[in-house]
């Protein structure tokens, strides 16, 4: 009986052994990596959608953003013998259009480089062109002064952006507009399979017109690898990203610019949702692609001179990035 069972037992071994190695080739092992003075860069493409309301005395006044903003990213990728790695990060080639409804009428906006046309009901206020109010288009440009100024972001093994340096206007406008969109990938710490998810938790403690550096809020966000194909003779991993809050109560923030600047805010209400797609590289490790589509519901009550004044704000965001 024992010689009979024991070549059963050694088939039986060989079929374990091998499914194991069929399932391990089946996992795929994503993870960034960094070439000392790579460079690369990015198309970028920010939509806005906001709807802010604020009531005071009674009285509700509400206005209607809409922003679609294109630029280039150009990316110098910096790898020390020890420590992090840093990446080197201009922006140029900006286009911005901007609609705002608001009760005082409609204004219509639309930036090239350092070209400024404003216009209320048909009637220009700025154009640059025609050196028509090219005094006022200087304040309206502030905004966008981190065009062409260089900056450096600090980039984790698996992706987590740890740090920003540089110019003011570069620092402030990584922090409110991109920060949390444009570097969503978290790589797992284990190579995965098809249909597996991963989970990360990380904090907001920055957005746009709120300082949250007190009391951040904690997203968690679940990637699943939804398939791996051969494009270009490049092994290609789809994921898609999913994130939502995690539980935040008593949240408060400052203010940052605006009226209600230096202000301490108390955020009654915060709703955040993202769900995304993204392209990786397997065998260069790095994004080819991600598109992240977020949705944001906030109501904040502040006191100015004395009195409580509770203004909402919901909108959408769309970012979009791809590797030239």
């Amino acid at each position: 009986m024992t010689n009979i069972l024991r070549p059963a037992a050694v088939a039986t071994a060989i079929i374990c052994v091998l499914g194991a190695t069929t399932r391990a080739a089946d996992k795929t092992e994503l993870a960034f990596t960094f070439e000392n003075e790579r460079k690369s860069a990015y198309d970028l493409s920010v939509n806005l959608e906001v709807t802010a309301g604020a009531l005071k005395d009674g009285r509700r006044e509400e206005s209607k953003t809409t922003t679609d903003m294109t630029m280039t990213m150009n990316v110098t990728e910096n790898v020390p013998e020890e420590g992090a790695t840093n990446l080197a990060v201009t922006f140029d080639e900006l286009k911005l259009t901007q609609k705002i409804a608001a009760p005082a009428g409609e204004i219509n906006v639309e930036v090239a480089g350092t070209d400024v046309v404003v216009k209320r009901g048909g009637t220009a206020l700025i154009d640059t062109k025609k050196n028509v109010g090219k005094d006022l288009a200087g304040g309206l440009l502030a905004q966008f002064a981190f065009v062409g100024k260089e900056g450096t972001l600090t980039v984790g093994k698996a992706g987590a952006l740890s740090g920003v340096d540089g110019p003011d206007e570069f620092t402030r406008f990584m922090d409110a507009d991109l920060k949390s969109g444009l570097f969503v990938l978290r790589t797992p710490v284990e190579a995965i399979g098809v249909g597996e998810s991963w989970n990360v938790e990380r904090q907001i403690s920055k957005l746009r017109g709120l300082d949250l550096g007190n009391s951040p809020i904690t997203t968690k966000t679940t990637f699943k690898l939804e398939g791996v194909e051969v494009v270009n003779d490049k092994k290609i991993a789809t994921v898609s990203v999913k994130s939502e809050l995690a539980d935040n109560l008593d949240l408060t923030a400052k203010g940052v610019g605006g009226a209600f600047d230096g202000q301490t805010v108390q955020i009654e209400e915060v709703e955040r949702g993202a769900t995304g797609t993204i392209e990786f590289n397997v065998d260069d490790g790095f994004v080819v692609s991600s598109t992240l589509d977020v949705n944001l519901k906030v109501k904040v009550t502040v006191t100015v001179d004395k009195q409580e004044v509770t203004t909402t704000l919901s909108g959408t965001a769309k970012m979009e990035a791809k590797r030239k």
